[in-house]
C-alpha cells in the first residue's frame, strides 16, 4: 500500500512522485522488503526451484567454464546455481576494502547474513566484478538506537525523515549528502 497523500499519482499505470516528495510504504513486510520477493518465491516453488535458506555457501563447483554446483556445509549440491546471498554490508573487511576506512566500524542495522560470501565465491569461480563498489545505500539513524535482535526483526527505529536535517559526526563536522560550499565573501 502506498501513501499518496504527498502528491504521488498513478497516470497510465505508472506511479509519478513529484520532485522532493517522499513515498512511504505500509503493510505487512514492507519495512523489511520481503513483500517484494514473496511473488517470486511462490513462482520459484511452482516451477520446482529448491531454495536453501540459512545455508552458508563455501564455494562453487566448476566444470570447464560452467558452474555445476554449490559447496555448502552439508556437502555439494549439484545443478544450476543462483547466488542470491545479498551484499557485503555485514563484513567489516569488505566494507573497509570497497567503501573505505570510515565504513569498517559502521554499526550494522540490517541483516547479519550479508557477509559477501556469495560474491566472494562467485569471483573465485571466475565471475567478473562489475559496477561501482565504492558507494552504498545507507540510512542515517541515531547512534544510540539498538540493533535489530535478529535478521527477521523489524528495525527498532524509523528510517525516514533524515533528509530533513544535517548530518554531523561526533566532532560536529558535517558529512554525507551533498557538499555545501561556504563563500568567504572575498
Amino acid at each position: 500500500m502506498f501513501n499518496r497523500t504527498l502528491g504521488a499519482q498513478v497516470r497510465d499505470g505508472v506511479l509519478h512522485v513529484p520532485p522532493g516528495q517522499v513515498l512511504t510504504c505500509a503493510g505487512a513486510g514492507m519495512s523489511r522488503g520481503f513483500a517484494v520477493i514473496e511473488p517470486l518465491l511462490r513462482h520459484a516453488e511452482r516451477i520446482g526451484v529448491e531454495i536453501r535458506w540459512s545455508t552458508p555457501l563455501a564455494g562453487l563447483v566448476r566444470d570447464g567454464g560452467r558452474v555445476t554446483g554449490a559447496v555448502t556445509g552439508a556437502g555439494v549440491v549439484p545443478g544450476a546455481v543462483v547466488v542470491a546471498t545479498g551484499g557485503f554490508q555485514a563484513s567489516p573487511q569488505l566494507r573497509l576494502r570497497h567503501l573505505g576506512p570510515d565504513w569498517a566500524s559502521a554499526r550494522l542495522r540490517g541483516t547479519r547474513l550479508a557477509t559477501g560470501d556469495g560474491i566472494t565465491a562467485a569471483i573465485q569461480a571466475g565471475a567478473t566484478p562489475a559496477g561501482d563498489w565504492s558507494r552504498c545505500h545507507s540510512a542515517a539513524v541515531d547512534l544510540s538506537m539498538p540493533s535489530p535482535g535478529s535478521s527477521a526483526a523489524p528495525p527498532p527505529f524509523p528510517l525516514h525523515a533524515f533528509w530533513l536535517g544535517v548530518l554531523v559526526n561526533t566532532g560536529g563536522e558535517r558529512f554525507g549528502g551533498r557538499s555545501v560550499r561556504h563563500s568567504t565573501g572575498t
